[in-house]
């Protein structure tokens, strides 16, 4: 049989064309097969198989398609089109990749494919995480496009408890932004809870504290938030006094909150343990640092607290292990407790050797009653 003209061929398309609109497949196919003979690298001929075998064979369709893009003259933007209604699951990251590259202007709709791709399973979701991830630190896109590729990639974050390394800190912090700055999304209260986490790790307590008061007043009853601000203000209450002062509600009010979400909350146990001692009730605010010790055993704040009502009261001996507790053996505090209990002249001074003379009778004055 002799080869197809140029004109001959061009007729066969367009009865193909005719024969898939019309539904008459296998036709379509046959008629390709033969235009195969002559052009077996004819990009339109694999383009069109590919549409004739979408509704019979998706593994067929997916396997002239991308014979398809392999022989494109030009940007193969059809055939990755119609190899995404196709390939399996595994190759749709990519398609979509690609095509984000190709149709730009169609950024909605392939960054919503994509994370509706991955959220299918674990393996496709760590593909399309970190195309989310490459799109976030492209510098040439637009705003709207940036904050669309965080949320999605926020919520990949969320979804699949992808590991933060340091060096995604920065776009973890961006994407989780974008997240918690509409509370319509999915996941909104889950990456509030991530993104406090994150400001206490970089040591950032004012924002920290900050955004754990706007949670309580958007989920009132989620104690999680109530607890950070407590964790701070026991942590670092400089800074949360200074914070809290610019809103209307004082730490009492959130420690109220979370001692009715939790009884035993021992965050906000260890508040009320603290405002007793500078009311210098120490037996009350030793009960509570006992109650607190048995929640949070190595906490080192309460410890630190407990010890010191210990030495206030005079009870040097139960002072003295609670020191020890904390890893603080070479401390004033230990020394001084150590002098009530003990006495070995030799393993006190051994203790006391780096403090001077006024400093450890200064302690001394503090805390003998």
């Amino acid at each position: 049989m002799s080869k197809m003209s140029s004109k001959e061929s061009k007729a066969v398309l367009k009865e193909v064309r005719e024969a898939i609109k019309n539904e008459k497949f296998n036709d379509a196919i046959e008629k390709c097969q033969a235009l195969l003979q002559d052009e077996p690298k004819n990009y339109m001929v694999y383009l069109l198989l590919g549409a004739a075998y979408q509704s019979s064979s998706k593994d067929q369709a997916a396997k002239y398609l991308r014979k398809a893009v392999e022989f494109s003259p030009a940007a193969p933007t059809v055939a990755l089109q119609g190899l995404a209604n196709c390939a399996p699951l595994s190759e749709l990251p990519k398609i979509y990749e690609q095509l984000l590259d190709l149709v730009p202007e169609k950024y909605n709709f392939y960054f919503e494919k994509l994370y509706t791709t991955g959220i299918s399973n674990r393996s496709v979701a760590e593909k399309c995480f970190s195309i989310f991830k490459r799109e976030l630190k492209r510098n040439d896109q637009n705003e709207d496009r940036l904050k669309l590729v965080a949320k999605y990639l926020a919520q990949l974050w969320l979804l699949f408890d992808f590991e933060v390394v340091e060096e995604d800190e920065a776009t973890y912090k961006r994407a989780l932004e974008e997240l918690i700055a509409d509370p319509k999304l999915e996941h909104h209260l889950s990456a509030y809870k991530r993104y406090l986490k994150l400001l206490y790790k970089q040591e950032d307590y004012a924002n920290c504290i900050k955004y754990a008061c706007e949670v309580t007043e958007m989920y009132h009853d989620d104690i999680y938030a109530y607890e950070w601000i407590c964790k701070i203000y026991c942590e670092h209450r400089n800074v949360a006094i200074t914070c809290l002062s610019e809103f209307s509600k004082p730490i009492e009010h959130y420690v109220d909150i979370l001692l009715q979400l939790n009884s035993n909350a021992s965050l906000g146990l260890l508040i009320r343990a603290i405002k007793l001692w500078e009311q210098q009730q120490f037996v009350t605010a030793r009960d509570l640092l006992y109650r607190v010790r048995v929640l949070q055993p190595k906490y080192t704040v309460a410890l630190e607290l407990l010890a010191r009502v210990e030495m206030v009261i005079g009870a040097w001996s139960l002072a003295l292990p609670i020191w020890c507790d904390t890893g603080k053996e070479n401390t004033i505090e230990y020394a001084v407790c150590l002098s009530h209990v003990s006495n070995d002249e030799v393993l006190l001074r051994k203790v006391v050797g780096v403090f001077n003379q006024q400093t450890y009778k200064r302690y001394q004055e503090l805390y003998v009653r």
